[in-house]
């Protein structure tokens, strides 16, 4: 009876990944907005918040020597269906209750989660791939796509805690990404599991491989920096906006306005890796972001701070797919799992870093210290690129 419910069509697997990739990426943007104002709500301070996200992080550290084996061991297109699942019953559970001593316990589970989502999300969409053209058009297509969640789910985010409030607002994005991950329900992908002769089963071996690699490190730090900008601006720009007295609906609308380069922009910019070349893309854009973090410590105004971010927000549109493609440049298809599985920490890193290290900034100092902080580490990229001769 389940044909019943099918739509009358059918999607290439790649296409099918990006829409589902879609669609869970505006339910995880919904949470993602919601998420600090939820732990304010629970009783958390500002400084607290940062520190309880960043530790949250950590614990995607501790889990990730399992992530190469789960993917090597199940396919990955059942480990994104599941994990996504998962966090939908975890952020139902949330939004049901203003217990920290419950809600945070909660809060580490679904990142934990989330570790899994997003690698196996990775692969399983690389593997929907025959060709590298082909790997780097779905690519630029998906970044665009995922990033125009990233532009609703903030303004439906801000109209449902303006509405109901954070609690509610996890039911919403929650439903959302149940939507998302029907569409793979639907129609399941087939994608064969990768002939090996053995299982990358020794997390030091597999952390020996990627540091050996000097590539794979600049990746690393590529892609951490990222993760730094975005922990600060999902976590730490919605509290200076409300302490401002912007509304909630504004804190939406500011987010939304930030992703907007990043859906115009990322389908087109992976293309011009070929005529351009990794340095210069890497190098223009981290000078971008670091210029962006000194205009915070000198303006006084949080608004023309904000359109700096957007104007920042031309780097990201770069660096959010091309820093992927940079380290599928630098692997086999038979070391893509274990590189990605270490590869992919930089996000908790970078979370890590970006929430603990800006929240202790926040309690002891002030926020332009935290945009000094962030600042050195755009600028280190930076002169990291400038190392990508002939890249």
């Amino acid at each position: 009876m389940s044909h019943l419910f099918k739509p009358g069509f059918h999607l290439r697997a790649s296409n099918e990944m990006i829409l589902a990739r879609f669609i869970n990426s505006l339910g995880f943007s919904v949470v993602a907005i919601a998420s600090s104002l939820y732990l304010r709500n629970i009783g958390l301070s500002d400084s607290q918040v940062g520190i309880i996200a960043g530790l949250a992080s950590a614990c995607i550290i501790l889990s990730s020597p399992l992530i190469p084996i789960l993917l090597e061991k199940f396919r990955p297109m059942n480990l994104y269906i599941t994990s996504a699942l998962l966090c939908s019953i975890i952020y139902t559970f949330m939004g049901s209750t203003t217990a920290a001593i419950v809600a945070i316990p909660l809060f580490f589970l679904s990142r934990v989660n989330i570790s899994v989502w997003t690698n196996s999300s990775a692969i399983a969409f690389k593997s929907t791939t025959h060709t590298k053209r082909e790997f780097t058009k779905a690519q630029g297509m998906a970044s665009s796509l995922i990033n125009l969640g990233w532009i609703i789910g903030p303004l439906i985010a801000g109209l449902s805690l303006a509405t109901w409030g954070p609690n509610e607002t996890f039911y919403v994005g929650s439903a959302i990404m149940i939507l998302g991950t029907s569409t793979l329900l639907l129609y399941p992908i087939n994608i064969p599991m990768k002939r090996r002769q053995k299982l990358d089963s020794s997390w030091i071996e597999n952390v020996r491989f990627y540091l050996s690699n000097k590539a794979l490190l600049k990746a690393y730090l590529f892609r951490t920096c990222v993760s730094i900008w975005w922990a600060f601006i999902f976590t730490f720009l919605p509290l200076l906006m409300v302490n401002e007295g912007y509304s909630l609906q504004q804190v939406g609308l500011a987010t939304s306005v930030i992703s907007v380069p990043l859906f115009l922009l990322e389908f087109k910019t992976v293309d011009l890796v070929k005529s351009w070349g990794y340095q210069r893309i890497f190098l223009g854009s981290y000078l971008l972001m670091t210029a962006t973090m000194l205009l915070g410590v000198l303006s006084s105004s949080l608004m023309i701070f904000i359109i700096g971010l957007v104007i920042a927000s031309l780097a990201l549109a770069f660096l959010e797919p091309i820093c992927e493609l940079y380290l599928f440049d630098q692997v086999t298809p038979l070391e893509e799992e274990k590189a990605y599985a270490i590869y992919s920490t930089s996000d908790s890193i970078g979370g890590i870093v970006g929430r603990l290290g800006v929240g202790l900034l926040i309690g002891l100092l002030s926020i332009e210290f935290g945009y000094i902080f962030i600042g050195l580490f755009t600028s280190v990229a930076a002169f990291t690129a400038l190392t990508l001769k002939g890249e």
